[in-house]
């Protein structure tokens, strides 16, 4: 009997994740260290999930339940039958989403995956969830820094906290225009269409831009500004005598980046040192990144700072939660999505949050009626937050958690199989909530 089990558990199939996300797709065996795929999400699937509602050049156009069907039947097959070459009625799935995806998505996904690749059991969570899975807490604020935006979801005791979630306008498509409007004249120049460059920008992003600490930062931006005054100095002395002024002041030195020389398509183009450092400075927020260090940071400031950040994302998520949940959210940072990889990223989140902590610390001692402001109350629990170490990119975390909860014994309860998607009415069963398990961090 017991050799029978291990037979009848060893036969069973590896089962499947899929990161479905709004400009990559990754999927893999479950209990791998990584994705065997990873492949850029079609444009069909693109506008399914919203991704192209931004877009000023998209046309937008109702869903169709058959064009939806069938895009996401296409997108399967090819994962299926010609990247991971399997038999889906073999094999459990489990799918991680995003948070804002579209009930309509999930239910036309559930019911392709069911009706069509009759596979056993399905399982959807958040990336959220499954990036707390991977970091091995119950506990702490997932900052899922993305491709449009950066969401700040709190969880405690594995918990979503969804009325404390927050997003901010900021990600790799701020990174991506900044230097795209840099580098618009040297493109041109050398006789190509902005529409041809678009294409090469993430790998650019990827290489160009590197996190500098605040003090770094704050010299980057003095630097520019002392530069734009000395050449305006320059300009209206040259109008004013009628020749260009030699001899006169040089421009402050900047921080030490080199430029990058990025060279495809025959064109060569110059990604400036400056340029690298502030591109990334519009993740943490020019006013918010320098005032509380030049000793005139407002905590107050802070909580209303209406320039979106990841700053102010966390903030805000740890002002919507109440003191005991607050307390445990904020013990552990745990980063996801590939722009929170760029280097000195982790470094640098964890400087400014500590500083802007130890800004609202000290001001509830030099001014009584601070002790009582929720921006106060929120920063003083960054004092001894810390970035949780993750075992992979940032970009996989969220695979990876998948990857861990499918290699559990119990998947087969966690997930909805095909009888129990029938008989709910072919409706989506909502299971976001991670089970309550292990010692918190």
């Amino acid at each position: 009997m017991a050799q029978t089990m291990s037979l009848r558990f060893n036969s069973e199939k590896k089962p499947v994740v899929l990161d479905i996300g709004h400009r990559s797709i990754k999927a893999g065996f479950a209990g791998e260290g990584s994705p065997r795929c990873i492949q850029a999400t079609p444009p069909a699937v693109q506008h399914l999930l919203g991704y192209l509602v931004s877009s000023p050049t998209s046309t937008l156009s109702p869903t169709v339940p058959k064009a939806a069907e069938q895009a996401i039947s296409i997108l399967l097959r090819y994962i299926f039958f010609e990247q991971l070459l399997i038999k889906p009625p073999e094999h459990r799935l489990v799918i991680c989403q995003h948070q804002d995806t579209p009930h309509s998505f999930q239910k036309i996904l559930t019911q392709v995956v069911f009706s069509l690749f009759r596979t056993p059991s399905v399982l959807l969570r958040s990336c959220s969830s499954f990036a707390l899975q991977c970091a091995g807490c119950t506990s702490g604020l997932v900052v899922d820094v993305g491709s449009r935006e950066t969401r700040v979801c709190p969880y405690v005791f594995g918990v979503p906290l969804e009325h404390a979630s927050t997003t901010a306008a900021v990600g790799y498509r701020s990174l991506e225009g900044y230097l795209q409007r840099r580098l618009e004249a040297q493109w041109t120049l050398a006789g190509h269409a902005m529409s041809e460059l678009t294409p090469h920008m993430e790998g650019l992003v990827r290489k160009a831009c590197r996190v500098v600490s605040q003090q770094d930062a704050i010299a980057a931006r003095q630097s520019i500004q002392s530069l734009q005054s000395l050449q305006s100095l320059q300009s209206l002395q040259s109008r004013q005598s009628g020749q260009s002024a030699m001899g006169m002041e040089t421009s402050p030195p900047l921080p030490v980046v080199p430029d990058l020389p990025y060279k495809f398509n025959e064109c060569e183009l110059t990604v400036r040192g400056i340029d690298r450092i502030l591109a990334p400075e519009l993740l943490f927020g020019t006013a918010m990144g320098g005032g509380a260090r030049e000793g005139k940071g407002n905590i107050v400031a802070v909580g209303e700072e209406q320039e979106s950040s990841v700053l102010t994302a966390i903030v805000d998520a740890l002002m919507r939660c109440n003191r005991d949940c607050r307390l445990h959210a904020a013990r552990n940072i745990i980063l996801v999505g590939g722009t929170a990889g760029l280097p000195g990223f982790h470094a640098r989140l964890l400087e400014e949050l500590h500083s802007l902590a130890q800004v609202a610390a000290d001001s509830a001692n030099a001014d009584d009626r601070m002790k009582d402001h929720p921006t106060r109350k929120a920063l003083v629990c960054l004092l001894n937050c810390h970035v949780v170490q993750m075992p992979c990119a940032p970009q996989v975390v969220a695979w990876t958690g998948g990857s861990i909860v499918g290699s559990v014994d119990d998947l087969k309860d966690l997930s909805m199989s095909l009888k129990e998607w029938t008989e709910a009415g072919k409706q989506v069963v909502d299971q976001s909530a991670l089970p309550v398990g292990g010692d918190d961090l």
